[in-house]
């Protein structure tokens, strides 16, 4: 939990706080990129490739997912900072539907796809720009 009394201006505060999850995510995730690209030159097909795929894919997933702007997940304090402060309290006040929306969404993915088309749309679009910029920093040098 995060004690918001700390802050000095607690909406664009939590907001920075927030975002800090799934940066690390997308952070974590390119530097998988950096170390899998010379393996994939110099070593080939091995299991190292595999376990930094998944990691790549879990990452930008795990950021994609968090930064939905449904209250209880970290997109939606995030999207705090451009909301007008009357709207801002209210959306934190909806952290249980925001809850239930998502077990509703998370138990209907099979069936619907609503999530899943959600994520790897931004999903895919990350882990190209991902690769195409980890690409690009070792043709430089």
């Amino acid at each position: 939990m995060i004690d918001s009394y700390n802050f000095k201006d607690p909406k664009n505060d939590f907001a920075i706080t927030a975002f800090a999850g799934p940066l690390s995510n997308l952070l974590l995730a390119f530097i998988g990129f950096l170390v899998h690209i010379p393996i994939v030159f110099f070593i080939g097909n091995t299991i190292i490739n595999e376990f930094l795929a998944y990691l790549i894919i879990i990452n930008i997933s795990l950021a994609v997912f968090n930064m939905l702007p449904i209250p209880p997940l970290d997109g939606s304090k995030v999207l705090g900072v451009i909301l007008p402060k009357h709207l801002y309290f209210r959306m934190l006040g909806a952290d249980r539907i925001g809850f239930f929306i998502l077990i509703i969404l998370l138990l209907t993915d099979r069936q619907i796809g609503v999530l899943s088309y959600i994520i790897d749309v931004p999903r895919g679009a990350l882990i190209n720009a991902m690769q195409l910029l980890a690409e690009k920093i070792y043709f430089f040098l």
